[in-house]
């Protein structure tokens, strides 16, 4: 099964990857291009024309499916357009308007979106992908309250619902509103005072573009006392869909590669184009050069801090550390446990604490070990800030001479992990600051209007107020803002930082001709896989 989109138009949109198997002729004008214009359409294997896979008429802007009754089509299809004969009162074939041919096997690439003359290649069924589409069903939940939501008050009366009708570019090509009428659901439904009301509408959008989406629902209703009419508005607006990068070999759904420079954009909105962009920098580098983990080895002076992380692993699961002395589960650190009590100081316990306090489980904390060689560790239950039942007892060497015992970053000691540490020779963190900046640039050569913008920074939502930033010309670039935090290196080499920034904007001159895009941006690290 093979679906297609009837867009019109001549040949010369044709847009694919097989340059020697597709061919496309236009008789005379060619076929239309004003949607909801007929014409009438037929395909068959071009082997033996006897096979038809569709034949009738389709409107510009419908689709129209290619069968051959569940099994597998020819390699090679012939499409023909015919302007519709309607003389006999009966839609028939007329003058050809266009002819044209193409590989349909798959062993030449096929796109999602590829065009084919005036048609265009939106979905396919096989029995190795199973159904590829471009298309997803958005399901919207419509929500009617008479006055405040399980609250009745003496104030306010019944309700008979009369109408409700929504305006919204999520119906056809997303380029204008259509009107959906919804009053049939709702017509004569009384509210009584506090009383919900809800029901559901499948809209079907192209995931294949990224647009902005608007829906206005107009609701009229009746109070049943004064029998005065009530009219409310509600407005929706989101941005869906992603283009996606060509990549080989094919995986769908991917756009064909185009004659023009990607992304490819929508004639119609071709004066409003952006770009979302996020930078990552660490110590003034870019993130991807500079955050780096690989182990690392204490030598030569003994260490004037130590970072630690808590992990809550029991002795039995340190690494063989050359430093590690002696490691004593006292009582079993209860699993889940968020935070214990750390107490360091030498291994008599005569000078310090160096470091004392409550830890949580995967924060890294430093304690000023102040040239110790030796420490020791208490890690107990956290008990009003104070230690309670004692769970580890550590001993361990700092002395990092290159012939004897040696620290190295990563050991686990018990319940806690060397993350870093500081010498006059040498200074390791395992924590890095990072510093993310968001920007919008102007893609075109048209003047464009920034009116949203919106970003997820470590699953916190916050939102930029742009306001009504004007990008006068193309390359123009505008930084909405930065954001900046600590990351634990560690905690990266399994998991990522994740990001991602959406802007909408407008021609300035035409604020109908609206544009959109959106970047992901994860945070990762280099280096050795740490346990």
């Amino acid at each position: 099964v093979m679906v297609m989109r009837y867009n019109g138009g001549p040949c010369g949109q044709s847009d694919n990857m097989q340059p020697d198997k597709s061919g496309c002729i236009d008789i005379g004008d060619g076929p239309p291009t004003d949607k909801g214009v007929e014409s009438w359409i037929t395909v068959t294997a071009t082997k033996d024309p006897g096979i038809t896979y569709f034949t009738g008429p389709v409107a510009v802007g419908e689709n129209f499916e290619l069968d051959d009754g569940g099994g597998r089509v020819e390699a090679d299809m012939t499409v023909q357009i015919f302007e519709v004969d309607n003389s006999s009162g009966t839609p028939a074939p007329g003058a050809i308007i266009q002819d044209q041919f193409f590989h349909s096997s798959c062993s030449q690439n096929l796109f999602l979106k590829d065009r084919f003359g005036s048609v265009q290649l939106v979905a396919w069924l096989n029995g190795l992908q199973g159904f590829v589409t471009c298309f997803v069903d958005v399901e919207f939940a419509f929500t009617i309250v008479n006055g405040e939501l399980g609250n009745p008050s003496d104030d306010t009366s019944s309700a008979t619902l009369l109408s409700f009708i929504t305006l919204t570019n999520l119906i056809g090509d997303g380029d204008g509103l259509v009107l959906r009428n919804f009053t049939d659901i709702v017509n004569g439904r009384t509210l009584q005072p506090g009383e919900l009301f809800e029901f559901e509408a499948i809209f079907t959008i192209d995931a294949t573009v990224r647009r902005f989406y608007t829906a206005i629902s107009n609701l009229v209703g009746r109070n049943d006392d004064t029998n005065g009419i009530c009219r409310v508005s509600s407005v929706l607006t989101f941005t869906a869909g992603a283009d996606l990068t060509p990549v080989f070999p094919t995986k769908a759904p991917t756009l064909s590669p185009t004659s023009t420079a990607f992304p490819t954009i929508n004639p119609e909105l071709v004066d409003c184009d952006i770009d979302a962009e996020i930078t990552c920098e660490s110590n003034g580098k870019p993130c991807e050069s500079s955050l780096k983990f690989p182990t690392v080895t204490c030598n030569g002076d003994v260490p004037n801090t130590m970072e630690f992380m808590f992990t809550g692993k029991e002795c039995m699961d340190s690494i063989q550390s050359e430093a590690l002395k002696d490691c004593s589960d006292e009582n079993a650190i209860p699993e889940g446990t968020e935070s214990v009590y750390v107490y360091i100081s030498d291994d008599k316990f005569k000078d310090g604490p160096f470091f004392s306090g409550v830890v949580s489980k995967n924060e890294i904390f430093t304690a000023n070990v102040a040239g110790e060689r030796k420490l020791g560790i208490q890690i107990s239950s956290a008990v009003n800030g104070g230690p309670g039942i004692l769970y580890q007892a550590i001993t361990t060497d700092t002395k990092c001479e290159t012939d004897r015992k040696q620290l190295v970053t990563a050991d686990l000691f018990g319940a806690l992990q060397l993350t870093g540490f500081a010498s006059d020779s040498q200074s390791v963190s395992g924590e890095a600051s990072i510093t993310l900046s968001y920007s919008v640039v102007n893609n075109d050569r048209y003047k464009t209007t920034i009116n949203g913008a919106n970003a997820y920074m470590s699953y916190e939502k916050t939102f930029f107020p742009p306001g009504s930033i004007e990008l006068s010309k193309k390359g123009d670039n505008y930084l909405l803002g930065t954001y900046t935090k600590d990351v634990n290196l560690f905690e990266l080499v399994n998991e990522r930082e994740r990001y991602s920034l959406n802007v909408t904007g407008f021609n300035t001159a035409n604020e109908n001709n609206i544009c959109s895009d959106a970047v992901a941006y994860s945070v990762e690290i280099q280096g050795d896989t740490l346990v």
